[in-house]
Parts: C-alpha cells; structure tokens; sequence
C-alpha cells in the first residue's frame, strides 16, 4: 500500500490511471455506504491506509451486493482494480473484485 501512495500520489482529482491494474490485500479498517451502488472501505497494510471505492458499474466479479455483503470491519480482504483519486482528493483503488480472504472472528 505503501508504494502505491507514494507512486499515485500526484495524480489529479478524480482521475484514474487505467494503464495498471493493481492487487493488494489488507484488513478492513471501516466499511461505509452511500445509497445502494456504493461502498468504501478503508484498507490497512504495514502501517500504511488507502481508499476503496467500489461501484456495480466497474465490478466484473459475482453480484455485487453479494460479494460486499459478507465483508465486515475486521477482515481481510484482496482487491483487484485500478488506482486513482476521488473527487474529494483521495488516493483509492476502483476495484473489479473484491474477495474476503479471512473473516474477523
């Protein structure tokens, strides 16, 4: 995670670098939701924190909501997808998939 705060951190706000399809893992530090379409998650590895924007129109994984439903504060999770920054200027990863790799008992 580290790295890639230091190698995106310059782009600009909301865009994205789609050269490079990244896969990270790391525990989830919060979850949140904004309507039914979209959730964050706020991914820690080694220390370091990024942003996980996730929308249905760039997930090709199984169904959507399925897939995040399962997922909770705790557990450890592995993202495929690209990075970029939101609007609000924040450095995240706009996943195609989302797995829960291990539950937080």
């Amino acid at each position: 995670v580290a790295a890639l705060i230091e190698r995106f951190g310059d782009l600009a706000d909301g865009e994205r670098d789609s050269s490079m399809e990244v896969r990270i893992a790391g525990r989830v530090k919060s979850k949140r939701a904004s309507g039914a379409k979209l959730r964050f998650y706020d991914l820690v590895s080694n220390g370091s924190q990024i942003q996980v924007m996730s929308t249905p129109q760039d997930y090709e994984g199984d169904d959507f909501a399925s897939a995040h439903s399962h997922i909770a504060r705790g557990d450890i999770i592995g993202v495929r997808g690209v990075v970029g920054k939101s609007r609000r200027g924040e450095l995240s990863i706009f996943p195609k998939e989302v797995k829960l790799l291990s539950p937080c008992l």
